[in-house]
């Protein structure tokens, strides 16, 4: 029998996350729109995630024998690179619209019954969700009524589905500023757009998802913005990609994701000669850099600025990459933002310490005052 096409493909990379993948996969199996098909793709777990995905195989099969749940092994496990995966899912797609979720979070019930008429009625390339609800662990639900909204610009969120500029220039602009949220489980995305224009995650440690949504932002000819509310993210301790990772490796990791940045920011705006000078263009490049560079923000201490210069020039003189050199101008900027920032953070401790010796003066006068007239009591006696 010959396969149907499937209205959406969730894609859902997944490393080592046994105790949560089960809630994700419950999250989609409760739509209220069934029209989809789940792609899992493994890269080499080491528990028992894939076990668990096994056992949800006949929950998701459908009448006509058309499984709707697949998993997919990796042979080689990415390194971290999470931009491997979510290509894999993207080439084993079949529907008309793509939507990523991680193996740790989830969707609201409702959430391709309101994203895909959407983009059907807007004939929408991308339809980009400006909000998201954050949740703690061990309060994790997906009920509206208990989740809260939150997300990464904090003004002007569109109430009804907005159509965004076609001007490239205020596309540059709203991305550069953060007003556009990058995430890629924010974004619901026709697959056929993806494929025509050969839009893949690149292969980098971190920010794949940043270079993803440059990548289609300048593409779309319809991209729209929607107040829906859906992806459900779940805060975990210990969570971060940085975990274990000596001090040295931190800062190194640091430094690639800088220069790979620029670098893949330059490919894209090559292609538009009024972009690639904008003004705008380098407010975004200050943007990367300083969220790049916050993954080695705890590890400053451990490392003294020069050190930091000699890490930076040993990239550039062994990769020969001139754009290292632009990386590291920005680098030494936000050296110098850091040094302030610590200088800041020294001088309201500093403050703090007078606040309390004043305290403790205002207290011995006090003290003092009631010697006083304890003394001038026992004179007049």
């Amino acid at each position: 029998m010959q396969k149907t096409i499937p209205a959406v493909s969730i894609v859902i990379p997944m490393y080592n996350t046994e105790k949560y993948i089960g809630e994700c996969l419950d999250s989609i199996l409760a739509q209220t729109f069934q029209d989809f098909e789940v792609i899992v793709v493994d890269d080499c777990s080491t528990d028992k995630s894939c076990d668990v995905v096994e056992s949800y195989l006949p929950k998701f099969n459908r009448r006509g024998g058309v499984d709707k749940l697949q998993l997919l092994r990796s042979e080689k496990n990415s390194g971290g690179r999470a931009g491997i995966p979510r290509n894999t899912g993207i080439r084993l797609s079949r529907g008309e619209y793509i939507m990523f979720v991680d193996s740790d979070d989830a969707i609201t019930p409702t959430a391709l019954e309101e994203l895909y008429p959407i983009a059907k009625k807007f004939d929408a390339d991308v339809i980009h969700c400006e909000k998201y609800f954050r949740i703690d662990d061990s309060d994790f639900t997906t009920d509206k009524k208990f989740l809260k909204a939150d997300a990464i610009i904090k003004a002007d969120f569109v109430d009804e589905p907005t159509t965004m500029s076609n001007d490239l220039k205020v596309r540059l602009h709203n991305f550069a500023i953060e007003k556009f949220d990058w995430s890629t489980c924010n974004n619901f995305i026709r697959r056929n757009f993806v494929l025509q224009h050969k839009i893949e995650f690149p292969i980098m440690e971190s920010f794949e998802d940043c270079i993803f949504a440059l990548r289609f932002l300048f593409k779309a000819q319809n991209i729209v913005c929607v107040p829906n509310t859906f992806y459900v993210y779940r805060k975990r301790q210990g969570s971060t990609v940085n975990r274990g990772l000596s001090a040295e490796r931190r800062m190194s990791r640091g430094i690639t994701n800088i220069t790979a940045l620029i670098r893949m920011v330059d490919d894209i705006l090559k292609d538009f000669e009024n972009l690639n000078n904008s003004p705008d263009k380098y407010i975004l490049l200050d943007m990367l850099t300083r969220r790049a560079s916050s993954v080695m923000f705890p590890v400053y201490e451990k490392f003294s600025v020069h050190l930091f210069d000699d890490l930076i020039r040993k990239y550039i003189d062994e990769t020969g990459n001139s754009t290292a050199l632009t990386a590291f101008l920005f680098s030494r900027m936000n050296i110098f933002n850091i040094i302030m920032n610590r200088q800041g953070a020294m001088i309201q401790q500093m403050n703090a310490y007078i606040q309390q010796a004043n305290a403790h003066i205002q207290k011995q006068n006090q003290i003092i005052q009631q010697l006083q007239a304890q003394v001038k009591q026992l004179q007049q006696g």
